[in-house]
């Protein structure tokens, strides 16, 4: 192969690795992960999530399956609307409204519009656009007895309106249509658009202002700046925990940067006409020719590359310029503000006395200063030890501030209280970006700031001519020094280099590669050859130790480095013991043998303990021959266990081909060892009461209970819905010890869930009466619970024993406790 050839292969295959690495550090700043916060809304449909965001500009609905995983996304731009306010479910369909800004004479207004989706987030149906009240924001969109309740409050806080549109409105929805595009035209001027009907409004009490509104059940809820979000108000921990791990889908990730990838492809289309079109015209030019040629590649390169990147620290600079005032601002408000370690704002009364009206007052006057009035969007109050907003301009107090902004402001509470006095982070809310900035009064000893929103806008102006003596100056000393010295060193050591390379690529174990070259310089042709069959060598060598370790891999136990606190598996030896404290998940499913469904679930429990396994957060402990109770250690650390398996169930419960699967957790101290001989060594854990567990784990699985908890469990994690069903009795030494059980209510079916939430409080109070020893009572509570749920198989166990003790025996010393035979 020619140097010709050798060059312009270079410098295909280098354009195209410099555009991927371009494209590739430009990703980070394009890429978007959805966030659950006040700025987005969600809701759920037939157990599916939906989210609604305004992102780069425009609103997006998104599906979201069980896993995290966005799967379908709907572009409100494709119903000519610009961006999404709220979304909901109701009447088996979602419902969003949109809007979209105009101008008339001058003057701008707004138009909303109700979009109807169905589960594929497809539009089916719409309204005409409307307009709301002037200086009004949209707050909640509820769908119940076939009406549409938009609730808005004003600017100020002052009041909350309801307009009510019947369903009557909605129109068929056909993407594309000439009707529709006609009918957008129509009814767009304020004066020819029918306003929505206004049912309800209330106006504040004075020395508070409304933060958030919503209108149910034909009731309006209110929050005021001194309530918590509670209820409606606050997030839905379901979806809370199902947004810690969303992400894009590959398809839905291509289809959000589908226009970035068309411009990298044409780009790098365009160079490679460029390149074909130099080498053709320059085909009978000798060697140093294409050497110079290769150099001005480089130098293009180089220097487009530093110029790039003096741009974006000089923007960088700017917006640190930019936001200085904003910090400078904050830093007088909150020596202003005075001392706050002796005001106790978790007391119930701090919201209503003093203190509260003059740290808001205090804000507001700091918002509405010359200056500050068109930066700041919001200024609050921050603790920085949990991240609580306490006092805030916009009434969003005592919530998270990451629940507000996002969880970037957890990284700035963490930042403020690690002995800086200031911090900037970037954020987007409401589809705009928005720089938070914080400050502290005490660098040392940091746990209040003051926080602000302020809106991001660019003070880059005069760069190029800022600039450009730069870029003159670094291109002429390449020119003139660094061009031709690299060049005559290129020249000089050019196959040396690419010998030492393959060197390198060899000592470090790449034998696959193709080291030596095609036509190799003469005076190195017997090194080559030798490098060569070293590669040989060291492929059978390595490939022979590769079949060996993946035999032995296979056999050997997983993760015992992690229980026994090695940094390798190589540092664990015969006889080593280590008491550990952990939470054990036992999956217990039904013993049949050469049984499909069962064989199905198997392979589906499996795959789930292997994903925990590979992340080292699962330990897989032991397991029985027949595989219907297997056994994940969590260890202390680990405080989600319960979360993962109300995930596994609801997996098991969609899937149609899975077979009834049960899941029991129980947190105890465990002593976990190491046994055998030098050849072969085997794992064993010991606690107390783990053949009662195991027996009580293979009973609750018989009974159709998906997932019971202990009360320790319970203790160290948030269970969400669910409820006490008894305890069980476990022997001591000389005594015995009881041990409360729970039900995770939110494993079961839709209905079921809901009807045990519904009868939780008559199920318990029965359970009481049966522990009073009135059996009849209790006989008649258990059976009226068991009426309104028949698939509630505890029930019908307390049921059967106040049967038994009312007609056949007395209570023993065991009477109470749930027992798996009677």
């Amino acid at each position: 192969m020619s140097l010709r050839v050798r060059i312009i292969a270079c410098i295909f295959v280098l354009s195209l690795l410099l555009s991927i690495f371009l494209f590739a550090s430009l990703v980070p700043d394009l890429d978007h992960v959805p966030e659950y916060t006040k700025f987005t809304s969600a809701d759920i449909l037939d157990g599916q999530v939906y989210l609604a965001e305004n992102w780069d500009g425009r609103g997006h609905i998104y599906r979201i399956d069980p896993d995290g995983v966005i799967r379908k996304t709907y572009h409100v731009s494709s119903a000519r609307e610009l961006l999404v306010h709220d979304l909901c479910a109701g009447n088996g369909a979602l419902f969003a409204v949109c809007s979209t800004p105009d101008m008339e004479d001058g003057q701008p207004y707004t138009l909303f519009r109700v979009l109807q989706l169905d589960g594929h987030v497809h539009a089916i149906a719409r309204t005409d656009r409307f307009l709301l009240g002037e200086n009004e924001a949209v707050k909640n969109l509820s769908v119940e007895n076939e009406k549409i309740h938009i609730t808005t409050l004003t600017q100020n806080g002052r009041r909350a309106t309801v307009y009510e549109i019947p369903f009557e409105a909605l129109k068929s929805y056909d993407n594309g249509g000439a009707d529709e595009e006609a009918e957008d035209k129509r009814g767009e001027h304020p004066s020819e658009t029918p306003p929505a009907d206004v049912i309800y409004y209330r106006d504040c009490a004075p020395g508070s202002f409304y933060s958030d509104a919503c209108y149910l059940s034909d009731t309006l809820l209110v929050r005021t700046d001194k309530d918590a979000p509670d209820s409606v108000f606050s997030p839905d921990y379901r979806i809370q925990n199902l947004m810690h791990n969303v992400r894009f889908s590959m398809g839905k990730w291509l289809g959000m940067y589908q226009r970035y990838i068309v411009f990298w492809a044409m780009g790098i289309l365009i160079w490679y006409v460029l390149l074909a079109a130099l080498f053709y015209y320059t085909r009978n030019r000798n060697r140093v020719f294409y050497l110079m040629c290769l150099l001005e590649l480089v130098l293009v390169v180089v220097v487009t590359s530093a110029f790039l990147f003096a741009m974006k620290e000089y923007k960088k600079a700017g917006t640190q310029e930019y936001s200085r005032f904003a910090l400078l601002s904050l830093h007088g408000e909150l020596d202003n503000i005075g001392d706050l370690s002796g005001i106790d704002f978790d007391s119930k009364e701090y919201y209503n006395g003093d203190d509260y009206r003059r740290i808001q007052g205090s804000l507001a006057r700091f918002a509405g200063r010359e200056g500050n009035d068109v930066v700041f969007s919001d200024v609050f109050l921050l603790r920085l030890t949990d991240g609580m907003v306490l006092t805030s301009l916009s009434g969003k107090n005592q919530e998270k501030a990451s629940w507000s902004y996002g969880k970037v402001l957890d990284s700035m509470a963490s930042v403020l209280a690690g002995n800086t006095s200031d911090a900037m982070i970037q954020i987007q809310a409401a589809g705009e970006d928005h720089l938070a900035v914080g400050v502290t009064q005490d660098e040392l000893n940091s746990t209040y700031a003051l926080g602000g929103i302020i809106v991001e806008t660019d003070p880059n102006l005069g760069i190029w001519s800022d600039l450009w003596r730069l870029l003159a100056a670094y291109v002429v000393l390449i020119l003139a020094g660094s061009a031709l010295l690299f060049f005559i060193l290129y020249m000089q050591g050019a196959e040396l280099r690419r010998f030492e390379k393959a060197m390198h690529e060899l000592a470090m174990g790449r034998v696959g590669l193709q080291l030596v070259p095609e036509t190799p310089a003469q005076d190195m042709i017997s090194l080559w050859n030798s490098l060569a069959e070293l590669q040989r060598k060291m492929a059978e060598i390595n490939y022979s130790k590769y079949r060996i370790f993946e035999a032995y891999y296979r056999f050997a136990p997983k993760n015992i480095e992690a229980i026994m606190g090695k940094n390798s598996i190589f540092d664990v030896k015969n006889g080593e013991m280590m008491p550990v404290n952990g939470t054990i998940m036992m999956f217990s499913t039904e013993r049949t043998l050469y049984d499909k469904k069962r064989m199905h679930t198997l392979s589906r429990t499996v795959s789930y303990m292997e994903q925990y396994a590979e992340n080292r957060e699962g330990i897989l402990v032991s397991q029985d021959s027949s595989l219907s109770l297997m056994q994940l250690l969590f260890l202390e650390s680990e405080n989600r266990v319960t979360g993962q398996a109300v995930q596994y169930i609801q997996r098991q419960l969609s899937d149609p081909d899975a077979a009834p699967a049960s899941i029991f957790l129980y947190y105890a101290s465990f002593v976990y060892g190491i046994v055998g001989i030098s050849a072969q060594s085997l794992t064993f854990l010991s606690t107390r009461h783990s053949e009662d567990y195991e027996r009580y784990a293979k009973w609750f699985r018989k009974l159709g209970v998906y997932v019971v908890v202990t009360a320790k469990v319970k203790e160290r994690e948030e269970l969400g819905e669910n409820r006490y069903i008894g305890f069980i009795r476990l022997k001591e030494e000389d005594s015995y010890t009881d041990e409360a059980l729970y039900e995770v209510l939110d494993a079961c079916p839709m209905r079921e869930r809901q009807m045990k939430i519904i009868n939780k409080e008559k199920f318990e109070s029965a359970l009481q009466i049966f522990y009073q020893k009135d059996f009849y009572t209790a006989r008649n509570r258990f059976s009226e619970v068991l009426k309104e749920c028949p698939e509630d198989e505890i029930t019908r166990w307390y049921l059967f024993e106040s049967e038994r003790y009312l007609n056949e025996e007395r209570p023993n010393e065991d009477f109470g406790a749930l027992k798996t035979e009677r």
